[in-house]
């Protein structure tokens, strides 16, 4: 099984190494897709992260920020496409860490995965809950998908099989 992870880097260089260590200490041959913040040139050189086996850096370079982390992994599905075959897209935060191996056999089980928590009304512990209830275009992606309640996630952790990553990025994209 090969799954992609992808990482928006917004951090120190050294720790994004780490990542990139820590992950092919547990994950089995991943394919790693990096999205380099527009922040990041400004501060840190990218001659560090170049030139390591399984690892690539998308050319695009979107601003990365906290709550709004889509949209460069999206850019990474839509890159790392059209380089390598997969079987499963992994969205991965750049401070996030693995802690045991075996997460072949568990994403194996499933088409998807992801934190689901359903937002019934627009006062809600989340706290874009009103954003989402008045936003026309989460409403028209819901339309198109068949989907009639709220549901929050974080992106981070969420897994799609490749057929159903597709399908998500296109609607997203559109």
């Amino acid at each position: 099984m090969k799954i992609v992870v992808s990482v928006p880097v917004h951090e120190k260089p050294d720790v994004i190494l780490d990542q990139i260590n820590n992950i092919k200490k547990y994950i089995e041959k991943p394919i790693i897709v990096l999205h380099v913040s527009k922040s990041f040139f400004g501060q840190y050189s990218l001659e560090r992260l170049n030139n390591i086996p399984d690892v690539y850096i998308n050319p695009e370079n979107l601003d990365t920020v906290w709550g709004d982390i889509l949209l460069p992994h999206v850019s990474n599905y839509f890159y790392i496409r059209e380089i390598e075959m997969f079987d499963y897209f992994l969205f991965q935060a750049s401070n996030d860490m693995f802690v045991r191996r075996g997460i072949e056999d568990y994403v194996g089980q499933y088409e998807a995965g992801f934190c689901r928590r359903v937002i019934l009304q627009k006062e809600s512990m989340w706290w874009p809950a009103q954003a989402a209830w008045e936003d026309r275009q989460l409403r028209k992606i819901m339309n198109v998908i068949g989907q009639r309640q709220i549901v929050a996630t974080q992106i981070e952790g969420t897994f799609l099989r490749r057929d159903i990553a597709e399908k998500v990025m296109s609607i997203i994209k559109n």
